[in-house]
């Protein structure tokens, strides 16, 4: 509910510059345009609806960097149905909900402890080693989850470490990603922050809705593990080739 009462008035954002001015007169002189009624009737725009579909051709960069917005969704759907809903629960049955919320606290404070260091790293090394190391620790958390017993998986020196490296992995997600496209789309900004949605909560969705379907197959976790390994690998290759072709092509790339 709160998220549709975001939305709609959202629809009562516009620029200053982009208001009218109200009719100059002798009742209003100097008009001013911030008291100009927000609210205006706005008419659909197809163009600016498939503007996210049509930078996949324009600029084939944005398909190529996809992959790592597909890792960020499976990874947290990995971890919220396989370890916070199946893994914590068997292991500590009598406190499962207060140990779920502090390794889900743990993601959150340490993609935010890690911005600060991670801008001032982006300043000296510039994004590349940065989107690495974030796109390297989704591939070892899938692969920990993956290679890891269950009784191992379900011990602290295993969830720990698998919660600070989703934590990593959503600092790079979070910071340096989002820097990524607006360096590299800065005149299609609107359209490629979109397809970060896109594949990012279209990959999520995905995610929770068939993990749950493995309930009962006996390899439950290897399937979901590699479901978050396979493009966790794809990411790390399709961002250094998105890289290599956006400096030779900037323009078509």
């Amino acid at each position: 509910m709160v998220a549709i009462g975001a939305v709609v008035l959202m629809r009562a954002i516009q620029d200053v510059d982009a208001l009218q001015q109200p009719e100059v007169n002798d009742l209003n002189p100097n008009p001013d345009p911030l008291l100009v009624p927000l609210l205006k009737r706005r008419k659909f725009s197809l163009h600016k609806a498939s503007a996210a579909a049509r930078l996949w051709f324009s600029r084939p960069t944005v398909l190529l960097l996809a992959p790592i917005q597909i890792t960020f969704g499976v990874c947290a759907a990995l971890l919220g149905q396989e370890v916070s809903g199946t893994v914590i629960p068997e292991f500590y049955p009598q406190n499962s909900v207060i140990i779920g919320s502090l390794m889900g606290t743990l993601v959150s404070f340490t993609a935010g402890v890690l911005q600060i260091p991670a801008k001032l790293l982006r300043a000296r090394l510039g994004r590349v080693p940065l989107m690495l190391v974030g796109l390297l620790a989704f591939v070892a958390l899938s692969l920990l989850i993956l290679l890891l017993r269950p009784e191992q998986l379900g011990g602290f020196g295993a969830l720990v470490p698998i919660y600070l490296l989703q934590g990593l992995g959503r600092s790079c997600f979070e910071g340096t990603n989002k820097a990524l496209y607006a360096d590299l789309f800065p005149h299609d900004a609107a359209a490629a922050f979109s397809n970060i949605v896109i594949f990012n909560g279209g990959a999520s969705a995905a995610a929770y809705f068939v993990f749950p379907l493995l309930a009962h197959e006996p390899n439950r976790k290897s399937i979901k593990a590699v479901a978050a390994l396979v493009p966790a690998c794809i990411a790390v290759v399709g961002y250094l080739g998105a890289e290599y072709l956006h400096r030779k092509h900037p323009d078509r790339w």
